[in-house]
């Protein structure tokens, strides 16, 4: 939600008291308690906090108890299967079926990630923290795969691009890298690093531009263009909304920390030195989000102009050529 403050959720691994919710809420709480991934729970049953109960408030829960490793799975698993499509498809569709994984599995990674920024604070604690888990991996992962092993393999004589990441791309996951590793290092921060993942439901966006254009059939369908142009704009504007609902409201306090740790004045040296490299993190994938949203919108207005200005355009490209008089090559 707008206007997020920074949380100090610790990791649920660890020991920590969290208040109870009023009898009355835990009455209309408890038939959900199956929905909570964690290895550790928030509190226990009624009347036994930190109990053993299903999701025990010491973190030593008996239900609902995952593997602290499993969430890095999942994106092994992925890399997995992406490389196995990659190697047996022909070469000239090697980058759209890897394009085609990432989006499927980003889409997905943001719906869960809204899912756990909707839900109450004392809610969904493990599946935060699973997230953030599964983004550290997946940014390590796809950056290995796409941005070094693919363009290893490139087969420009078969119509295979493969290029390595683009240097916005390059820098996104650098500083998403570097954020969820503070996040899980400290065990900060966890609620606003799940918030910003919430922008990925918006990862097809820029590879349907992408294919539209090589396709060339921007000028000859213009209402799917046109159609597109809108989504960007709009899903560049929610990431962008984001961005500054994390950023702008935690300015001072963490400024304040890096300054504090500065001087050697900080109270909490790590805890303030996450918060400045989290924060910091921050303002870096806002400004490619601002970035990203400044070139969309360029790009809508020259394709705005160009339909004003040459409406038949597309039409004279699509003609067929007129027919060559005879004895010319």
């Amino acid at each position: 939600p707008p206007g997020l403050a920074w949380t100090r959720a610790r990791s649920p691994h660890a020991r920590r008291v969290v208040r109870a919710p009023p009898p009355s809420r835990l009455a209309l709480q408890r038939p959900r308690a199956a929905l909570v991934l964690a290895s550790g729970g928030d509190g226990g049953d009624a009347g036994t906090p930190g109990g053993r109960g299903r999701g025990g408030g010491d973190g030593e829960g008996e239900e609902g108890e995952y593997p602290r490793m499993w969430p890095f799975f999942i994106p092994l698993l992925h890399a997995s299967n992406k490389g196995l499509l990659a190697w047996a498809v022909a070469p000239e569709l090697r980058d759209l079926v890897v394009r085609v994984a990432d989006v499927g599995f980003l889409g997905f990674f943001g719906a869960l990630a809204a899912l756990a920024s909707a839900a109450p604070a004392h809610t969904l604690v493990g599946l935060r923290f699973a997230l953030v888990k599964v983004g550290l991996a997946h940014m390590l992962l796809e950056t290995l795969v796409n941005g070094v092993l693919l363009p290893m393999h490139r087969c420009p004589e078969k119509g295979a691009r493969s290029p390595t990441l683009r240097p916005g791309i390059w820098a996104h996951h650098v500083l998403a890298t570097l954020a969820f590793a503070a996040v899980l290092i400290s065990g900060e921060f966890v609620q606003e690093s799940v918030f910003l993942c919430t922008t990925e439901v918006t990862a097809a966006l820029p590879p349907a531009m992408q294919e539209l254009r090589r396709a060339r059939r921007e000028t000859s369908e213009p209402e799917l263009a046109a159609a597109l142009v809108v989504l960007l704009v709009t899903g560049f504007a929610f990431r962008c909304a984001v961005s500054w609902a994390v950023v702008v409201p935690n300015a001072r306090v963490s400024v304040r920390s890096m300054l504090e740790l500065a001087r050697g004045e900080a109270v909490a040296p790590g805890v303030a030195a996450a918060r400045g490299v989290v924060w910091s993190c921050a303002v870096g994938l806002g400004a490619l989000n601002a970035h990203w949203m400044h070139r969309v919108l360029l790009g809508a207005r020259k394709a705005v102009a160009k339909a004003m200005a040459g409406g038949g355009g597309g039409a004279a490209r699509n003609a067929e050529p007129k027919p060559k008089p005879k004895g010319t090559l």
